[in-house]
């Protein structure tokens, strides 16, 4: 299984907890309805943040984001207009350093 998602959810609640925020973690199991859904019923609950972990971030998804009154981040994942703010490695530099590794 992968442990990627996990592993990033549990940086984020640590940095979080270090500024006295709580954390909200949903999971849309790559649901697009839910994905809307969840993102509804988050800002309902009058939330400071959004930090959103989705692999197909859709134009839908970029005029959900702007109508949004609060910010939403996109960590592990980005929207390929580049409207919406979001926290990556350089991926290019990642398989580079893999393949070294390996080779």
């Amino acid at each position: 299984s992968n442990t990627f998602y996990a592993e990033l959810a549990r940086g984020i609640e640590d940095i979080a907890t270090m500024y006295k925020y709580n954390i909200i973690l949903s999971n849309s199991d790559q649901n697009k309805e839910k994905e809307f859904h969840l993102l509804n019923t988050m800002l309902g609950k009058q939330v400071d943040g959004i930090v959103f972990m989705g692999e197909d971030i859709t134009d839908i998804h970029i005029e959900e984001f702007k109508k949004s009154p609060v910010p939403i981040v996109l960590a592990a994942s980005f929207d390929e207009q580049n409207e919406t703010p979001s926290v990556n490695i350089d991926y290019t530099q990642a398989a580079y350093d893999a393949m070294k590794h390996f080779i």
